[in-house]
């Protein structure tokens, strides 16, 4: 009983009576549970088994690292695999970032607001406008449960801040969101332009922002010719 009690508890703090029984809306429990099938290698029951057997903040583990995908020679193909192999490529300002338990408790994911400020690709089912803000589905990131840190941090997937601008390469999901579940994108800081995936970090050290953003257009109007299971593709 003792251990059912605690489990009801951490259920409670994990998840908000808004996301379960009758008072769900069907479309928020649908929206968690795509973004948790996001995270790949969560570890299920991880966030109570830690909570219940350990003391102060707790970090969780996956069972998969996160995958980089492969390294190219040249910036050009390395865009061009990287927009094969999207459904929309976008580059906006980061907003607010709310964290959530996946739903096997075994892992974390964030839902970022990005501010869209130009589109370079999109679907017609999943059409994007300059000045839409569309939400960003991505693994890891921080919970505080019953006072305790708990925290999801990857050395080879950096962090989002909000006010960042960022260049992303999305999926769309069912739900109308966006799936960032690899290191696929950049971050731009004035004009710098600095890989997530840090294993490109030596091709487009010395591109101008001007400059990688004219070799974005070009990949991603290109007709594509890499297939979707490809070396950095989809998973």
């Amino acid at each position: 009983m003792k251990n059912l009690g605690l489990w009801l508890l951490l259920l409670s703090i994990l998840y908000p009576a808004s996301l379960f029984g009758q008072a769900a809306p069907d479309a928020a429990k649908q929206r968690a549970q795509m973004h948790s099938k996001q995270v790949h290698g969560s570890i299920p029951g991880q966030i109570p088994d830690r909570l219940s057997k350990t003391s102060g903040d707790v970090r969780l583990d996956r069972a998969v690292g996160t995958s980089t995908g492969i390294e190219f020679p040249e910036p050009a193909a390395v865009l061009e695999n990287l927009s094969c192999n999207s459904d929309v490529i976008v580059l906006g300002k980061l907003g607010k970032g709310i964290s959530s338990p996946t739903v096997d408790q075994g892992y974390i994911y964030t839902d970022w607001d990005l501010t869209v400020e130009r589109s370079f690709k999109d679907t017609s089912q999943s059409p994007v406008e300059p000045g839409q803000t569309i939400v960003v589905t991505r693994p890891g990131g921080e919970l505080t449960l019953n006072g305790r840190h708990v925290y999801a941090l990857e050395d080879d997937f950096p962090r989002f801040h909000a006010g960042e601008e960022v260049l992303l390469y999305l999926r769309s999901l069912p739900v109308g969101t966006y799936a960032f579940s690899r290191p696929n994108g950049f971050f731009l800081s004035r004009s710098k332009v600095i890989p997530i995936n840090r294993m490109l970090s030596p091709q487009f050290s010395t591109i101008q922002r001007s400059s990688f953003l004219q070799l974005v257009q070009t990949a991603a109007t290109n007709l594509c010719s890499a297939p979707p299971n490809s070396p950095g593709g989809r998973p």
